[in-house]
């Protein structure tokens, strides 16, 4: 009886021992985070919370599970890659929401009526929905559906992995964060043709001005393509735009047929196009 007394004993401390172990890790993460964005200059609060953590950044609340999550942060609030100065009320279609930052930066601004977000991969739609959870002030400017969009309806086949959802897509292996992550899985994603689904939102609000930001790994050629054929590109005052692997000029060959002003930034593989109709 007691060497069974001993083995769970000594089981027992194993156990306690790895979960001190985790919490240790754990805590260790959290100040490096916390270093990380004091060095950086960015006031805020972070805790752990579900697989990741909780940061308490102006007036608004965010949940990021990963450093993919932290890095999108920084690109959207910090950099302010998406910051557009209007002076009318404006609607805003997102396409390609990822975990819902994007979203929540448009829907903060009193000047946007209402954001229309279209994310493709279910398991980050559903982080969206967290994040909207967590900001109830903001929650009922905006609409989100989980689809896909392109210039035909489709079932497609993503590489997915919940430290990498904001570059799942299209692009699949051709992104530097798929390329060799053996550990991503395969996921379904029903797209959907994107004048369908945004013609209703233009029609509606057709008295509003409208933004239109595209970042969705590879799709924005097919997205582009559809628009400008279905004449609803030139219903956009406002384009932000990132595109992958393929270039620029076929998206701003469409842009100059539609009468759009515009200037952009390559980062390598990738860049951002911003668009001002004339």
């Amino acid at each position: 009886m007691s060497y069974f007394l001993y083995r769970w004993a000594k089981l027992s401390l194993q156990k306690c021992r790895g979960i001190f172990s985790c919490r240790y890790r754990a805590d260790k993460s959290l100040e490096l985070k916390r270093e990380k964005l004091k060095k950086n200059g960015i006031k805020c609060n972070l805790k752990r919370f579900k697989e990741g953590y909780l940061i308490d950044y102006e007036d608004m609340v965010f949940y990021l599970s990963s450093d993919e999550d932290f890095f999108v942060f920084n690109e959207i609030f910090i950099r302010n890659i998406y910051g557009v100065e209007l002076n009318e009320k404006t609607i805003v279609i997102d396409i390609g929401s990822n975990i819902g930052l994007s979203t929540l930066f448009f829907a903060r601004n009193d000047q946007f009526l209402k954001v229309f977000s279209f994310e493709a991969v279910k398991e980050t739609y559903e982080h969206s929905l967290v994040n909207f959870d967590l900001n109830p002030r903001l929650k009922n400017k905006i609409e989100v559906t989980n689809i896909g969009l392109s210039n035909k309806k489709y079932v497609e086949t993503f590489l997915y992995h919940e430290k990498n959802k904001a570059t799942a897509g299209i692009r699949g292996k051709k992104s530097p964060s798929y390329k060799y992550n053996s550990q991503a899985q395969t996921v379904e994603v029903h797209m959907n043709i994107a004048s369908v689904l945004i013609e209703p939102i233009i029609l509606k609000y057709s008295q509003y001005k409208k933004v239109l930001k595209i970042d969705c790994e590879g799709g924005e050629y097919q997205i582009i393509e559809n628009l400008s054929k279905s004449g609803l590109l030139e219903k956009i005052d406002t384009l932000i735009l990132e595109w992958h692997d393929n270039g620029k000029e076929e998206i701003t060959y469409q842009l100059s047929r539609m009468n759009f002003s515009f200037f952009y930034q390559n980062e390598g593989q990738t860049g951002l196009i911003y668009a001002i109709r004339n």
